[in-house]
């Protein structure tokens, strides 16, 4: 069964923040046991992404995915190749530390919360809709940007 929205256990952190940036559902949080996992899995209808096998084995689980890369570059590949997601990537829609959903926002309802520094710096600002964290597109932007362009072509 394939999906694009995911949970993942507490081995794959790093993992949930980079498929949250290629615009991912994907749930986190390393405080989840097994049952709650399953019962997220099931109730939000999730592909769980672990490194438990006995989980993973558990009868209710309908739709889970061993991962076996070690590192964090080849699991990504791995995961998006299993689930067929190459041409999916949906960038910077997620919120990278709860997942919620990324909105723009006028410029002039943010000023007071960033520095005037960045403020005069950028013109284009997003918003989590959940946590209510602002970004915008400096250096880690770009840097992130690049990422995404190179995981695409390594894709190809």
């Amino acid at each position: 069964m394939k999906s694009d929205k995911f949970i993942l256990d507490a081995h794959f952190g790093k993992l949930a923040r980079y498929l949250r940036m290629l615009g991912f559902d994907t749930v986190y949080d390393r405080a989840l046991n097994d049952e709650q996992i399953i019962q997220i899995s099931l109730q939000e209808n999730r592909a769980i992404l672990s490194k438990d096998r006995a989980l993973l084995l558990d009868r209710r689980v309908k739709n889970g995915y061993f991962v076996n890369a070690k590192n964090l570059g080849d699991q990504l590949i791995e995961v998006i190749k299993h689930f067929d997601m190459v041409n999916k990537f949906n960038p910077f829609t997620r919120c990278l530390l709860c997942n919620g959903k990324i909105i723009t926002v006028d410029k002039k309802n943010i000023q007071e919360e960033v520095l005037l520094s960045i403020f005069n710096q950028y013109e284009n600002f997003t918003r989590c809709l959940d946590c209510k964290k602002v970004f915008w597109e400096g250096s880690h932007h770009q840097k992130m940007s690049n990422f995404i362009a190179e995981l695409s072509l390594t894709l190809r």
